[in-house]
């Protein structure tokens, strides 16, 4: 499902950002698993003993095969998952590609607050700007 939350932000970016968030480069383990990314990144750095580049885990280790990965994403989601219902607790923005919304759609209980600031925010942005354009031409 694409929220268009991150737009303008390529999978490079994404992935690397993941990647901080957990302190470690590899992320085959947690593909597919909704997690509590400050455990993990808390349990990853407290490990003695592992290669570490720029402060991430880098595998040194040969790959692992598709039972041992998918042993390794079962233990994570058990470790580190999130409930059914924090999942469902997420609320994602959801963006508009055409226009503005309106001030009494921003004021519906559909919205988050963040989603509802970031909407009033834009609508200021595009109201100043066409202020200016009015007081240029007059």
């Amino acid at each position: 499902m694409n929220s268009k939350c991150l737009s303008g932000k390529s999978i490079a970016q994404i992935y690397m950002q993941t990647q901080r968030l957990l302190g470690q480069q590899s992320l085959g383990d947690f593909m597919g698993l909704h997690l509590n990314l400050e455990k993990v990144f808390q349990d990853n750095m407290k490990k003695v003993g592992v290669t570490r580049k720029n402060n991430f885990i880098i595998n040194t280790s040969n790959n692992p095969t598709k039972e041992e990965r998918k042993r390794q994403i079962e233990e994570n989601s058990l470790k580190y998952g999130l409930s059914k219902e924090e999942v469902k607790a997420i609320k994602l923005p959801r963006w508009r590609t055409e226009g503005f919304l309106t001030l009494d759609e921003i004021e519906t209980d559909k919205l988050s607050t963040l989603e509802k600031l970031i909407h009033l925010e834009n609508l200021k942005k595009e109201i100043e700007m066409r202020l200016t354009t009015i007081q240029k031409g007059e």
